[in-house]
């Protein structure tokens, strides 16, 4: 009888791994990945405790520990309990990946709050279809504006650090657009130092992926 590959994933894989796009710390990761992915979609999951079958091809661990940086491995552990007990799932059970998917967007908010933001992967996830789609549904507001801004910030690097979120924004034109945001007294303004910086819609569209949801036109005019 031929044996069949159980994918076994500790917790924060579980969550993480729906935004995976063909990025990773090399080729041999990548690859084992796609392998892994590739079995989820027909095997069921063992969730287990600490190293996984996606850890064991890992370039940053050492001595069975994560050393991508200091307190990595800690701050792993924590993500991995937090994940469990988000997706209500136990060490040592076994799963379908439809099964989590279909947890997923019940959690998501918590989570895209309490890691995804200070995760140095953010800026491939906020690329990620699915990744985009949670951030546009379950996301309130204020977190849909910050999602956006990180999205427009790592897409122009040559800018990035010139690149700030202010809130809040004194809302002076606010009887302008109120029909339009009817949700907001204040708003968020994307500030980049670089006056005279302009992007068509067209150009907009073409590096980001989708158009904006409000074009605030000023009554000023820029020359």
């Amino acid at each position: 009888m031929k044996e069949v590959f159980m994918p076994s994933l500790r917790g924060h894989h579980l969550i993480c791994l729906n935004f995976f796009q063909g990025e990773g710390y090399d080729e041999i990761f990548i690859k084992n990945l796609e392998e892994i992915l590739s079995k989820m979609e027909k095997e069921y999951i063992k969730v287990i405790e600490g190293l996984d079958d996606i850890c064991r091809s890992c370039p940053n661990l050492k001595a069975g520990r994560c050393e991508y940086k200091e307190g990595a491995e800690e701050k792993i552990r924590e993500q991995d309990k937090t994940a469990l007990e988000l997706l209500n799932i136990k060490e040592g059970e076994i799963i379908p990946l439809k099964e989590i998917k279909e947890r997923l967007p019940k959690i998501f908010s918590q989570w895209y709050e309490n890691y995804c933001l200070s995760c140095d992967w953010l800026r491939v996830c906020l690329n990620h279809q699915y990744f985009q789609s949670l951030t546009q549904t379950f996301l309130s507001p204020d977190k849909k504006l910050l999602s956006l801004f990180l999205r427009v910030r790592e897409s122009f690097p040559e800018v990035k650090e010139a690149v700030s979120l202010l809130k809040p924004y004194a809302n002076l034109h606010y009887n302008e657009i109120e029909d339009k945001v009817p949700f907001l007294n204040i708003y968020y303004q994307l500030h980049l130092y670089s006056p005279g910086w302009i992007i068509k819609t067209e150009d907009f569209e073409r590096i980001l992926g989708f158009n904006p949801d409000l074009i605030y036109k000023s009554s000023e005019i820029v020359i």
